[in-house]
């Protein structure tokens, strides 16, 4: 099922609590977590977000979901916000949450490649979301096969 939440910062995902009430016992729960650009939109840091991410996704690992979260996508971000996003981008991709064993998807490396282009300044367009999905699904697969 799809719970993402249009607009919704990662400080807002982070704190609800029902997080639980989703997940379906006896079966498999993986949590494709993409979030941060609305808050670096709001002026959020990089450092800040990343322990925010971190202390959300290790969480949801260690309340038994299978985990993956995605590298933030370039928008019209002002230069001040592109290098916070590049910033948060590397500390995804080589940081503690890589360590734990939580898969990264690098949307904005494919992105880069002409992958993901946007509809508007903002939001993948319908090629976008096509090439994000092929991104997932492996990924997906993955995780449901794993320990």
């Amino acid at each position: 099922m799809n719970k993402g939440i249009n607009g919704i910062t990662l400080g807002s995902i982070a704190g609800i609590n029902d997080i639980g009430a989703i997940k379906r016992p006896g079966v498999r729960n993986v949590a494709i977590v993409r979030a941060g650009s609305n808050d670096l939109e709001q002026d959020d840091k990089a450092p800040a977000l990343y322990g925010t991410l971190r202390t959300y996704v290790t969480g949801l690992k260690a309340s038994g979901w299978k985990v993956a979260v995605g590298t933030i996508l370039a928008r019209h971000f002002p230069p001040d916000k592109e290098r916070e996003r590049l910033a948060l981008n590397a500390m995804i991709k080589s940081g503690e949450i890589a360590a734990a064993g939580i898969v990264v998807i690098d949307y904005a490396r494919a992105q880069d490649k002409g992958g993901i282009p946007l509809a508007d300044p903002v939001h993948p367009d319908d090629t976008g979301f096509v090439t994000m999905a092929a991104l997932e699904r492996p990924v997906i697969l993955r995780l449901l096969r794993s320990k």
